[in-house]
């Protein structure tokens, strides 16, 4: 049984291709199963989700991309698919499933969300969980109504664990991660290696829109972001065209690791040595823990000036070390955007960003880190 993995797919207006050589490689599958970024919007009510980021749609392009890779299975459980809301939800499921391919991940029950798939051959049963980090549309309780499954609810290792017990092969499929950043955090290496402590055999990342790096752990793979395989936007530079593309043959138990690049509407195997020496250095890091974690402070001390800081200012507004450029063009934003209340003006929260910050495990575990090393520095601990 030979099993493709495939990255991010949006799709609005190309007609994209896959390279002979890229097309012959997935036809030689037995089974591939991708990530489907954002909604098909339908006829009726398209109202965006009020949520921190951009929201995304696709065209019944991107379901023609399926259709030419041969896509047997589609991951929902992803921070883009509630973006225009259940209508749309419903409307991506309903043409998927009209197509013939299998959808899972995302739903209008707890049991709809959490259910795995599962694939039975002559000779073995396998399993595919998926989930997301806690971004906006997540199903957190049992009491919500529509949304996609979270990585960190706690019936998600239960799940697993029961799977292992029932079948031969039990793949995980997460999105989340740190976007446009080479590694992943810290945190997100224990939870996928906690996955598979509770029974997954292999772990393969989306989300961050980038190649990042893979490790064994156990044994098994764990491959932390596949990158895009196609995800449409204008001016993309060469990071966010390039993906992995995973096979697994699971009578030998090999991995094939193959690079991906996009040129305009084309996707064929990228056989550049930059991309080889970058999938290498990303990945060898982790055998130096200390040179890691380095990065990552390092990491967690540029994007808490770059970003971070802004968010939380109206928060705490005794944000130091805060570039003045970016705090006056944030004040004049703020200003403009506060409201009159009996002739003075008074401050609103922002109570979606601030959601945004704190849910989203990612987030709230990068500020986290940047505040608890500057304190121990303040502190000298």
């Amino acid at each position: 049984m030979r099993i493709a993995f495939i990255g991010d797919i949006v799709v609005k207006d190309k007609n994209v291709r896959l390279s002979g050589e890229l097309q012959s490689l997935l036809d030689r599958c037995d089974f591939r199963i991708c990530n489907f970024e954002a909604p098909i919007l339908d006829n009726g009510n398209n109202t965006p989700l009020k949520k921190a980021g951009l929201n995304i749609f696709q065209t019944e392009k991107g379901i023609d991309l399926l259709k030419y890779i041969g896509i047997d299975l589609v991951s929902l459980a992803n921070n883009h698919i509630l973006d225009y809301g259940e209508n749309t939800l419903q409307n991506t499921i309903n043409i998927l499933q009209k197509e013939g391919m299998n959808v899972f991940g995302a739903g209008f029950s707890f049991q709809e969300v959490y259910k795995p798939y599962i694939l039975k051959t002559n000779k073995e049963t396998i399993t595919f969980i998926t989930c997301s980090q806690a971004e906006f549309g997540v199903f957190k309780s049992e009491n919500d109504l529509v949304g996609y499954a979270w990585i960190n609810h706690p019936q998600i290792n239960k799940i697993i664990a029961q799977a292992k017990e029932q079948t031969d092969l039990v793949y995980v499929y997460v999105h989340a991660g740190l976007e446009d950043e080479i590694y992943p955090l810290p945190e997100w290496r224990i939870r996928y290696k906690e996955l598979i402590d509770m029974g997954a055999d292999c772990v393969v990342g989306s989300h961050p829109h980038i190649i990042q790096g893979y490790e064994t752990y156990k044994d098994k793979y764990i491959f932390y972001s596949l990158g895009n395989f196609f995800f449409e936007k204008e001016n993309a530079n060469r990071e966010w065209r390039r993906s992995l593309l995973i096979v697994h043959d699971t009578e030998g138990n090999n991995f094939e690791i193959i690079p991906c690049i996009t040129h305009d509407n084309l996707v064929e195997i990228d056989k550049s040595i930059e991309t080889q020496e970058d999938i290498k250095e990303r990945s060898i890091i982790f055998d130096n823990n200390d040179e890691y974690i380095q990065k990552i402070d390092d990491m967690a001390v540029r994007l808490w000036k770059e970003y971070y800081a802004s968010y939380y200012y109206w928060y705490c507004p005794s944000v130091e070390n805060y570039s003045i450029k970016k705090l006056t063009k944030y004040i004049v934003k703020k200003i403009l955007g506060k409201q009159i209340n009996k002739g003075n003006v008074s401050s609103s929260i922002n109570e979606t960003m601030l959601l945004h910050n704190i849910q989203i495990e990612t987030h709230r575990w990068l500020v986290e880190r940047y505040l608890y090393n500057s304190n121990k520095k303040i502190n000298n601990l």
